[in-house]
């Protein structure tokens, strides 16, 4: 189990069902969202902020969106991305 699904089991089920809803918006191409920036000094990351909790992702060549991370703000979640 990764990281990413990991974060999503420590979630209550309503949270759950939100973030697997914006997840599959970014994979389907939907990228002109509320609270998506892209995060300075990294080619094609960007984060999406939820409430306190942030997505960070990454658009690749294919344009295909891979999550890297998913978490509190606090959580050093920026580190080693």
């Amino acid at each position: 189990m990764n990281e990413i699904e990991k974060f999503l089991r420590s979630l209550n089920k309503k949270e759950r069902q939100i973030f697997i809803i914006i997840m599959e918006k970014l994979q389907s191409g939907v990228l002109d969202l509320p609270g998506i920036k892209k995060l300075h000094g990294k080619n094609s990351s960007y984060r999406l902020r939820i409430g306190k909790y942030r997505i960070i992702f990454i658009i690749n060549s294919k344009k295909e969106v891979e999550f890297v991370k998913i978490g509190k703000r606090n959580e050093n979640l920026y580190k080693n991305i």
